[in-house]
Order: C-alpha cells, then sequence, then structure tokens
C-alpha cells in the first residue's frame, strides 16, 4: 500500500497554540523536519481522511 507523509505547518501550529494556550509556541526544536505522520492507504483521498481524525495533540502517544 501506498505512503503518504505529512508535516506540520508551522505557522498554523503557532497560531493554534496562541489561540488556546495564550502564549507564544516555541518547542525548541524544528517542527517541520521533526514530525512526520505517515499514513499507509490505498489513495491519497484516504489518507486524508485517515489524517483529519488525528489534528488533536491529545490524540498522540509516544512510541516505543
Amino acid at each position: 500500500m501506498p505512503k503518504y507523509h505529512y508535516r506540520p505547518i508551522l505557522e498554523k501550529v503557532k497560531e493554534t497554540y496562541l489561540e488556546n494556550a495564550k502564549v507564544e509556541y516555541n518547542p525548541g526544536v524544528d517542527i517541520e523536519t521533526a514530525v512526520n505522520l505517515v499514513i499507509e492507504a490505498e489513495s491519497e483521498e484516504k489518507a486524508k481522511q485517515v489524517m483529519y481524525g488525528f489534528v488533536d495533540v491529545r490524540m498522540w502517544e509516544l512510541k516505543d
């Protein structure tokens, strides 16, 4: 199955973080290269459907 790679959009992350946390976003790492979401799906359309469900940081955990 094809793999679709997604990366964060830094400006959107900063905007959303400021809106929710009321402070500037400064993680101390380059999130555009450090964060990578890979989805295996039959098509890009199916991959996007999966990706849309993972936009909330509370749905993520560190993978062993």
